[in-house]
């Protein structure tokens, strides 16, 4: 019978994923900026793999740079999966899927670790997050933030397990969970720091260094912790070698100069509302908080004048709210003495606030049903959105959109580069002078690289800087290099007045134009792009 629920369980969850499945399925917009890079990283390490495999662990350690490598490493086996549909998109986003799928199955197994009778609070538990529509919108897009969730959360379902475990393996899924976590996201310790030390203070006391000495025992921990330690020499040999930048990046992004452009410097009370604000439209709906938030309240409100309040034995989920409340209370914090105030960053916090649904629902469990019912409404309503089939709510996260079908953006893409990237010009620098949505050095590039796994021609795409204020120091970085081609587009499809991202973008074309060593080359664009060769040697 058990194995029936669990089975059901899985239905459900594969279920409430197949309408992503299907926007996955249909969406053909261009990639840009972080998603695109990303994309980028993991089709150019496929391609190393494939073609120059000497070098492969080389540009393992240098890809994204300045950001966590986990998802591209990962990626990477998903892009001939891509390939054999005709859509690397379509392979990377499956990758997206599956942790999604793997963060549901998390939730149904710590809310069954408590509540191993109650299906419909297990099912409440994994509707929170399937529900939640930052979590829909980030299983449409390859960033980090779905796989960062899916790590944090895996912390507390360890702290649930590890108060029975032995130390070595104990140890072993710490250490698995910890590179993972930095492998995903630099930010993660801030998320998941405090059930990471309930996991590391249950080793340190635990009575027993093996759960037993079976051959089968010793083989399921010898592989947990060779996994461990494989994924800490990968995880430091990365940050060894990326550290200088990282920092850099990290200044700049927290509180920096780029932070200014993504937030704004404010007192701690209205920025600490800000993000509760953002927490309310993203991680649920205003609808379904308030409807939630009601039920509780008055149910929790009567129990306790009815003395009828269900309290249990329940020392490790009382303990784990308790953690949960301190993280979300540390990253709020952090977040409100921030400049950037980016809404995906909240999406990892869902894990300590799932923490703390379960302990208010076993309060007054009678209400699961209704709570459940609430979120399957919430869902269906989220999804509807997401595949346009009701209008766009404005009070909803702006990362819940409806699929895009035109195909012209990634068309004029794949024209480009069969323009500037071929067997002549391989291994050559060209420059994208726009920094626009689907016109900018990483779109461009995850778009070569995918014509790389065909012919195997490598060739390379910069941009004239990022948040790039000074036209001079644009125009000499690029003589610098050289470029063979430089693309942009008409000065009427140019944003005017240009955005933060474009100050140098139409001077820069500007003088282009007037300089006689590049030449216009005849290039036919629905989209009004422009491309110039350099003639000098």
């Amino acid at each position: 019978m058990e194995s029936r629920f669990r089975l059901s369980m899985f239905v459900i969850i594969i279920v409430l994923l197949i309408p992503s499945l299907y926007w996955v399925y249909v969406d053909r917009s261009v990639w840009g900026w972080d998603c695109a890079g990303y994309a980028w990283g993991s089709t150019d390490l496929w391609c190393s793999l494939r073609h120059a495999p000497s070098m492969w662990w080389q540009v393992m350690k240098g890809v994204s740079g300045n950001k966590a490598p986990g998802l591209p490493w990962i990626g990477q086996f998903f892009v001939p999966l891509g390939a054999a549909v005709h859509s690397v998109e379509f392979g990377l986003l499956l990758l997206i899927l599956s942790i999604q799928v793997g963060t549901l199955l998390l939730a149904y197994s710590i809310a069954r670790e408590f509540f191993p009778d109650r299906l419909d609070i297990q099912l409440c538990g994994i509707l929170l997050f399937a529900s939640a529509p930052l979590f829909v919108g980030m299983t449409h897009t390859f960033l980090v933030e779905a796989f960062q969730l899916f790590t944090v959360l895996s912390f507390y379902w360890i702290a649930i397990k590890s108060q029975r475990m032995a130390r070595i393996e104990t140890a072993a899924f710490l250490l698995i969970a910890t590179n993972l976590a930095m492998l995903a996201k630099v930010s993660s310790p801030m998320y998941c720091f405090l059930p990471g030390i309930v996991v590391l203070w249950d080793a340190v006391r635990a009575r027993k260094w093996l759960p037993d000495t079976s051959a089968r025992t010793l083989i399921r921990i010898g592989f947990l912790v060779f996994l461990g330690l494989v994924l800490t020499f990968a995880t430091v040999s990365w940050y060894a070698h990326n550290y200088q930048n990282l920092l850099v990046f990290l200044a700049e992004v927290g509180s920096g100069r780029v932070a200014s452009f993504y937030g704004h410097q404010g007192q701690f009370p209205a920025k600490l509302w800000h993000w509760l604000s953002v927490a309310s439209v993203t991680l649920t709906t205003p609808e379904g908080l308030g409807i939630i938030a009601a039920i509780l309240t008055i149910s929790i409100g009567l129990a306790l004048l009815r003395g009828k309040i269900e309290l249990g034995a329940l020392d490790r989920l009382n303990l784990l709210t308790l953690v949960g409340l301190a993280q979300a209370a540390i990253v709020l914090t952090v977040f409100s003495l921030n400049v950037n105030e980016d809404v995906r960053y909240i999406l990892p916090t869902l894990s300590a606030f799932f923490i703390v649904f379960l302990r208010l629902v076993w309060f007054v469990p009678r209400t699961a049903p209704v709570i459940a019912l609430v979120l399957a409404v919430q869902w269906g309503f989220v999804q509807a959105q997401a595949l346009g089939f009701i209008h766009q709510n404005p009070s909803m996260t702006v990362w819940v959109t409806a699929p895009n079908r035109d195909t012209a953006g990634r068309r004029e893409l794949e024209h480009i580069v069969q323009a500037t990237c071929t067997s002549e010009t391989r291994g050559r620098i060209n420059y994208i002078g726009m920094d626009l949505l689907w016109l900018n050095n990483c779109s461009v590039s995850f778009c070569a690289a995918k014509a790389r796994m065909q012919n195997g021609i490598e060739c390379f795409y910069r941009p004239l800087g990022f948040i790039e204020f000074d036209t001079e120091k644009a125009w000499t970085d690029m003589n610098a290099a050289n470029p063979l081609f430089y693309i942009s587009t008409e000065e009427q499809a140019q944003p005017n007045p240009p955005d933060f991202l474009n100050q140098v973008s139409l001077p820069t074309l500007k003088r282009i134009e007037a300089d006689p060593r590049f030449k216009r080359v005849p290039f036919e664009s629905k989209l009004r792009v422009v491309i110039f060769r350099n003639d000098r040697k």
